[in-house]
């Protein structure tokens, strides 16, 4: 019963609001920052993310990131978060801030010690602009600056992000497939 008033309330949703699901994938640069940096100064990584975007204003997504370093020891950052973002514009050029909150988990394998895993709760508030690509339909190049922090027993994780990649929105509006 509770999953089929779900469906029904997200139908009623999608139906009434000018609402559209969104896929997307980046590409990340990382500048670690405070006691995290003692691993590695620099670090890239990736994410892909499923979203809902409301009145082309508010979009709330889904996102999967991680993380690789460069460091004398192997270790990992990964993090599945809930974002919200706010659109300052409806226009093919769409400025937004935004904020991530969930689970980040650090592992570290060394050759002395067994592998040490830590899932903490983290936020990466972030500020970026969505650009039409010109190149098809709901296609948007997604470029952001982001404050990545969650706090571990030790070296807690904290970087700057560069972000940019790619987003597609999928509308089911009326004639507009």
């Amino acid at each position: 019963m509770k999953k089929i008033l779900f469906l029904l309330a997200f139908l009623c949703v999608q139906t009434f609001s000018q609402a559209q699901f969104n896929v997307g994938a980046n590409g990340i640069l990382q500048f670690l920052q405070g006691d995290f940096k003692q691993e590695t100064s620099l670090a890239y990584g990736g994410s892909v993310s499923v979203g809902y975007t409301f009145d082309q204003r508010v979009d709330l997504s889904l996102v999967y990131t991680t993380y690789m370093y460069n460091s004398r020891q192997e270790f990992g950052l990964n993090s599945k978060t809930a974002e919200a973002k706010f659109f300052f514009f409806k226009e093919s050029t769409r400025p937004y801030i935004g904020c991530g909150v969930g689970i980040y988990s650090k592992s570290i394998t060394s050759d002395d010690l067994p592998k040490y895993i830590e899932n903490v709760w983290g936020f990466e508030p972030k500020a970026g602009v969505l650009l039409d690509s010109k190149i098809l339909k709901n296609l948007f190049v997604d470029a952001s600056v982001s404050y990545m922090y969650a706090n571990t027993k030790f070296n807690s994780p904290k970087a700057f992000n560069l972000s940019a990649g790619l987003k597609y929105m999928i509308d089911f509006q009326k004639g507009s497939i």
